[in-house]
């Protein structure tokens, strides 16, 4: 049986050693995002412990990546996910989310805005779409959905030629998710 390890929240110098240290101890999952800043330093653990000659073969390990909303722009997809897997250096992504329902404008800051303080948005169904072609290509195995409500779950459905294979949400007693399904 193994446990997942998150990278949210995890410091720059300390997330590499929490990977390591993890890996060894059983853990299998390693659920990463751009957004978190930290893919290169997990992808240097991966280096160490992942691949061949090493302790962990590819296919031992799952390993989840996020697409942040300023990426959203169908264009963004492709290369959003293969700066991932340079930041990972990997092959390919067992999993690759589409981390919110929402959009940002396109560019390189976190949480763009316009002169009237708005984000831009594309909508999600041309991101999923995008992101269908991932898998097409090979760059990652499956895809999904995370932080999305039950009416945007049925939207994505009734027009995904690839189903996402997980709804990821946040659950637990600090933000209540009562009356957000």
């Amino acid at each position: 049986r193994s446990s997942d390890l998150g990278t949210w929240k995890s410091s720059a110098g300390q997330v590499k050693a929490a990977v390591t240290c993890a890996l060894e101890a059983g853990y299998r999952h390693i659920d990463c995002a751009f957004i978190y800043g930290n893919e290169q330093e997990v992808g240097e653990a991966l280096l160490e412990k992942v691949g061949p000659q090493k302790t962990l073969k590819r296919e031992d390990v799952y390993i989840v990546s996020k697409l942040w909303n300023s990426d959203h722009h169908p264009e963004d997809v492709e290369p959003a996910c293969r700066l991932s897997l340079v930041n990972l250096q990997l092959q390919y992504l067992d999993l690759y989310l589409m981390h919110w329902p929402m959009a940002f404008k396109r560019g390189d800051k976190v949480i763009p805005r316009d002169a009237h303080g708005n984000t831009a948005s594309t909508h999600y169904i041309d991101t999923w779409k995008a992101m269908e072609n991932l898998v097409d290509l090979g760059l990652v195995r499956a895809i999904g959905l995370s932080n999305f409500n039950a009416r945007q779950v049925d939207t994505v459905l009734e027009i995904a030629k690839h189903k996402p294979v997980v709804n990821q949400v946040e659950c637990h007693p600090y933000p209540n998710q009562i009356g957000r399904a």
